[in-house]
């Protein structure tokens, strides 16, 4: 669960340093003080070559060996180059000291009561969390968290699980804002299944399948983990020995034709609800012309205009013949 990830990687952190740390530098050190220990040098925080811990098959290949064992002292110190390089990049990339994470421990029963308790739940449900909350909630949840340390009369906690235990608090109703904010809290995805569950998107999601609304995608993430808990696939589920006689799956064949007809009715819905929108907003619905369109059309209207001045062309000069053969047929005329 989510609450322990704090607890959980501090420990892992802890458990690795002290393979080559002086158990007296890392004893009592918070999150912070872990965060910030110095690794890339010796400055006496460090052990002695011979008394890190190597696993005891080292141990006793090292105690079967001369002391002068070349291959022994270069192994040794490779080791501890690995101890501390892997210990700088664990340092960097643990969030050690992540308020929210600190803050999510203290949901768990076993932390009531104390006052380091108090002041983490404080700031997961006013400062974390806060935005699950409505204005009046904000204003009494402090109290809430208050009253939660020092109730006697909650269920006792006896290592159940952490949400079964939440769930009988949220029923007593006595504190609504800090019951909202923890069921937020639980509900929050993490874990290997997180990885998972992206390997999954991935097979489901891809350029020509983009456009998958959130019911459809949660629909097939559901069908793959059916298949996944039953250690089965699609093909093996529905087999059929003989594809002529075998009896045909009624169920199959109702699904399919219900889906077919929810999708063609769905969007033949969001088609009338389009239209309508472009109606109310006056939006100009006609296809816009492709740029080789376009080009074509500017092409023809060149064409018909050059075409268009060519006539004219033709037309005045055939005006201007004629009225030259009249002004000559007038000229002869009065020369005789």
């Amino acid at each position: 669960m989510i609450h322990r990830l704090h607890d959980q990687q501090l420990e892992s952190f802890q458990s690795f340093l002290v393979c080559f740390v002086k158990p007296e530098k890392i004893s009592g050190l918070s999150a912070k003080g872990l965060k910030s220990i110095q690794l890339n040098e010796d400055q006496g925080q460090f052990l002695k070559i011979q008394d890190m811990f190597v696993g005891a098959e080292v141990d006793k290949i090292i105690s079967e060996s001369s002391k002068g064992d070349h291959d022994i002292s270069d192994f040794l110190k490779m080791a501890a180059a690995s101890y501390v390089k892997c210990a700088i990049h664990m340092q960097a990339k643990l969030p050690l000291d992540n308020g929210l994470l600190r803050a999510l421990s203290c949901i768990d029963p076993a932390a009531r009561g104390h006052t380091v308790t108090a002041v983490e739940l404080k700031k997961l449900t006013t400062v974390h969390m806060r935005h699950f909350l409505v204005n009046e909630e904000q204003a009494t949840v402090g109290h809430e968290v208050l009253m939660y340390q020092v109730d006697d009369k909650l269920p006792e906690f006896e290592g159940q699980d952490i949400g079964q235990w939440w769930a009988k608090i949220t029923k007593l109703k006595k504190y609504p804002g800090l019951c909202k904010v923890v069921a937020a809290a639980l509900s929050i995805f993490h874990g290997p299944q997180v990885e998972s569950s992206f390997n999954l998107m991935g097979d489901i999601m891809d350029p020509k399948s983009s456009r998958l609304n959130v019911e459809t995608f949660n629909s097939l993430l559901t069908v793959k983990y059916t298949f996944l808990s039953k250690k089965t696939t699609s093909v093996k589920y529905f087999d059929r020995p003989s594809c002529k006689y075998s009896e045909v799956n009624l169920r199959l064949c109702r699904n399919l034709r219900d889906a077919a007809a929810k999708h063609k009715k769905a969007n033949q819905i969001k088609a009338e609800q389009k239209k309508s929108l472009q109606e109310k907003l006056k939006i100009n619905t006609s296809k816009k012309v492709s740029k080789i369109k376009a080009k074509e059309k500017t092409q023809q209207s060149v064409e018909a205009a050059r075409q268009q001045h060519v006539n004219q062309q033709k037309k005045e000069a055939r005006k201007r013949a004629l009225e030259g053969l009249v002004e000559s047929v007038q000229k002869k005329k009065k020369s005789n």
